[in-house]
């Protein structure tokens, strides 16, 4: 799957509203090296989709404690207090 089926129009950081855009997250390890990752269309909004993610790592590999190191777009106080109460921090 990639940009033809991914890619929508979205909030673009480049200022290219013209071209279609995918969004990719990756889960690093410790050492940094890249453990999964997954895409998203362009227009998905990062604050939605950090949650899900967290839950399906979480779930995935046993995980009881993360370290989530984000920008101020993917997460929100609701958001804080969610990983917070469902034992994701």
């Amino acid at each position: 799957m990639g940009g033809d089926k991914l890619g929508e129009y979205g909030n673009s950081k480049d200022h290219r509203p013209d071209r279609k855009q995918m969004v990719v997250g990756v889960v690093l390890d410790n050492r940094g090296c890249r453990v999964f990752c997954e895409m998203w269309p362009g227009n998905s909004a990062d604050v939605s989709s950090l949650l899900p993610v967290a839950g399906r790592f979480r779930k995935r590999f046993g995980i009881e404690k993360m370290c989530v190191v984000a920008d101020r777009g993917m997460v929100s106080q609701d958001t804080i207090k969610k990983m917070e109460s469902s034992r994701m921090s």
